[in-house]
């Protein structure tokens, strides 16, 4: 009687969690460009991509992000490298996997 009663108990929940949120393609795309040492174009990466950085993180990501903003994009290598007033520097190994696109926007006007 009691293996009859122990049938009709329901099965245990399933211990299984579902798959894991795929990430964006974009995150994806500039990670894989950091395990194949390409450098990023520092004109389209993103704040949370810049955090992949070695040394960078939130809040030096965002100074980059909004240095680029004020000024429209970055034309050379120097740019990216001097930072804004007040601000410090992005470290040496970030700003070696990072790039300004040769053939990027067209040069700001004086």
């Amino acid at each position: 009687m009691l293996a009859a009663l122990a049938a009709l108990r329901p099965a245990p929940p399933c211990r299984l969690r579902p798959p894991a949120p795929a990430p964006e393609a974009a995150a994806v795309s500039q990670a894989a460009r950091l395990l194949f040492f390409r450098p990023m174009d520092a004109n389209t990466v993103t704040a949370e991509e810049l955090t992949l950085l070695p040394g960078v993180g939130d809040k030096a990501a965002w100074r980059l992000v909004r240095r680029r903003e004020e000024l429209g994009f970055f034309v050379t290598m120097e740019e990216l490298a001097d930072p804004a007033p007040g601000t410090r520097r992005l470290p040496a190994g970030a700003t070696g996997h990072l790039a300004v696109s040769p053939d990027g926007p067209p040069p700001r006007s004086p």
